[in-house]
């Protein structure tokens, strides 16, 4: 099992030669091809600094499962390196694990009614995915203005575990597994209006996930931003927010209120411009003319992004997720160098932060 593992991961997910790992282990070839042979099989120190190397549990290569080497990621826009795409991905999975692991260990609610919002078919024309995306955007409670309960209602009411991450050149990337649930990574590089519209993107890739392999690339990515559009921006919502910054003598709308308007529904202009586009029917080549008049004037004053309406911050983990991990650690489900392996800190920095002052961890509130 140890062996057959080892040459999966190497050849056909990371893509190494022998070379490439010993470079990064220090292990030697020959060694290397032995393991992978099963002539002999690695130390422990060994298998840890492969496991390392491969993004996954030492333990994983003692298991029966296959989920984090062939469970299907999917790509805003997939990486052409392939080995960059590979190490992405396990990291993701590896932190989807970590996540799931928190949430058994401190006994906290495990991702619940999320997949019955899941679609039975796949929505095939542009005003059944607006239908779709009206119909979830009831059902989690969003209210007029979706962009500023999206993210918490989806992390916080139905447990999806959501990363930002450096995804380098793609902007997100999603996962739904019966092991750890749905998960969503955004890029940390992008601003929090390009995260909110990808975080909508992805959510219907989760829905249609039934669908990702019977479907063309091109026709589930653009369905996915016209729900994603419908979803963030309520027709009734766009219309009465342009009435509130129209100019009554010129009928029209300044750049700067455009951008308040982009701000309310935590879209970028660009998105806003393509929804308000649809719903006034403005021509298709002025709404780009305005979007590049509006790109440019950006650009040149120098306007900059609001991030204090953060989706859980620019951190890598989601506030959930870190809490989950302290709660573990006082509870004794794990240890200092486990929880401090799993935040991706110094064991020296948890110490620091004496979290085990303040009084019984376990205290609970009675509701009987």
């Amino acid at each position: 099992m140890i062996s057959k593992k080892l040459k999966i991961f190497r050849e056909s997910v990371f893509k190494y030669t022998l070379k490439d790992v010993e470079q990064k282990t220090g292990i030697g070839q020959s060694s290397l091809s032995d393991f992978e042979n099963d002539k002999r099989e690695p130390s422990i120190h060994q298998l840890s600094v492969l496991a390392k190397l491969y993004n996954v549990p030492v333990s994983h290569f003692f298991q029966d499962t296959d989920e984090l080497v062939c469970g299907l990621v999917l790509w805003r826009e997939e990486p052409s390196d392939t080995t960059l795409k590979a190490e992405l991905e396990t990291k993701f999975k590896k932190l989807c694990k970590q996540y799931r692991n928190l949430e058994i260990w401190t006994k906290s609610p495990l991702e619940k009614g999320f997949v019955s919002f899941f679609l039975k078919s796949f929505p095939n024309d542009e005003e059944n995915v607006r239908f779709q995306a009206r119909d979830i955007r009831h059902k989690l409670g969003l209210g007029k203005y979706p962009g500023k309960s999206l993210f918490r209602i989806l992390e916080e009411k139905y447990f999806v575990k959501i990363f930002n991450l450096d995804l380098r050149s793609s902007s997100a990337v999603c996962y739904h597994s019966n092991e750890v649930g749905s998960a969503i990574a955004l890029n940390v590089t992008n601003s929090i209006y390009r995260r909110n519209f990808d975080l909508a993107h992805e959510l219907f890739h989760l829905l249609t996930w039934s669908f990702v392999n019977k479907q063309q690339k091109d026709v589930m990515e653009r369905c996915a931003n016209v729900f994603a559009s419908e979803l963030l921006m309520p027709k009734d919502s766009i219309m009465e927010s342009v009435d509130d910054f129209l100019r009554k003598d010129s009928k029209k709308l300044s750049f700067n209120d455009i951008v308040s308007i982009s701000r309310r529904f935590v879209v970028s202009i660009e998105a806003l411009m393509w929804r308000v586009r649809k719903v006034y029917n403005v021509d298709f080549e002025h709404t780009k003319e305005i979007i590049g008049k509006i790109k440019k004037y950006a650009c040149e004053i120098k306007v900059k992004q609001n991030t204090e309406q953060n989706m859980g911050g620019l951190n890598k983990f989601p506030e959930r997720y870190i809490n989950l991990a302290f709660e573990a650690l006082k509870i004794g489900e794990i240890s200092t160098k486990q929880c401090a392996n799993y935040l991706e800190r110094n064991i020296s920095d948890l110490l620091e932060m004496n979290l085990w002052s303040g009084g019984d961890s376990k205290t609970e509130i009675s509701f009987v």
